[in-house]
């Protein structure tokens, strides 16, 4: 393993049905800057995306790939699963 990755590592989260994470943008729900992870693809069915944009919006089912620290990680999961997110909503 390159030096410059030991410590990071990966998480999988499942967007339950009823989560406040669905229906929400990646941006709105401003993961990264709530708990230091990332999220670099997100599994719909069969369908996987990598990389998704900050306007790509979350659904119930979806499976969530992270990437970070593993505390980092660990906050993310707390974050998504819980009924306490901040949706950031930006005005135009």
């Amino acid at each position: 393993m390159p030096e410059f990755l030991k410590g990071i590592e990966t998480g999988t989260f499942l967007i339950k049905e009823g989560s406040q994470a669905a229906g929400h943008s990646v941006k709105e729900l401003a993961l990264r800057a709530e708990t230091g992870a990332t999220i670099i693809a997100v599994q719909r069915a069969e369908e996987v995306h990598q990389n998704p944009a900050p306007g790509f919006v979350l659904r119930a089912r979806d499976i969530v790939l992270l990437i970070g620290k593993k505390k980092d990680i660990n906050k993310a999961m707390e974050y998504l699963g819980s009924d306490k997110i901040q949706i950031l909503k930006y005005h135009r």
